[in-house]
């Protein structure tokens, strides 16, 4: 039976994992150096969250955790198909800004349900370090105002 320690990091684990594949996904739809520059420094963010969840999970020897070939295919479809029709700088950056809204708060449910079981405090920071980063990354996206 997994504790709620390796459930939350899983959980942070997937987010962040999410988070790259959709990343990756829309970046070749991107031609706009300042937007580029944005989602690098995302992937960035959820590359960190992503190997910190795993390398905390082996560290607690809770196991690893694997993200199928099936999700990431699922995901950068998923992501292909809302973005499509998208050509412009302005719409790429709403869809990111409103999938890292959406994100954060999820992540931020998360880590409340969890904070009320007997969780690591190391994990649940982690849990917060990504919503929080997640927001901050949608605030930063909507600063850029792209036309």
């Amino acid at each position: 039976m997994e504790n709620q320690t390796e459930k939350l990091l899983r959980e942070i684990y997937k987010e962040a994992q999410g988070g790259c594949e959709t990343v990756c996904g829309i970046t070749p739809r991107i031609h706009d150096r300042r937007l580029l520059a944005e989602t690098a420094r995302q992937m960035e963010m959820y590359s960190d969250c992503t190997n910190r969840a795993e390398q905390m999970l082996q560290d607690k020897n809770l196991g690893s955790v694997t993200f199928s070939a099936l999700d990431r295919i699922s995901l950068r479809g998923g992501v292909w198909l809302e973005t499509m029709d998208m050509h412009d700088a302005a719409a790429i950056a709403d869809f990111l800004q409103n999938n890292f809204r959406a994100s954060a708060a999820r992540m931020r449910n998360t880590v409340n349900r969890f904070s009320y079981t007997d969780c690591d405090a190391d994990a649940l920071a982690l849990g917060r370090r990504l919503s929080a980063a997640e927001a901050a990354e949608a605030e930063a996206l909507r600063r850029l105002s792209i036309q």
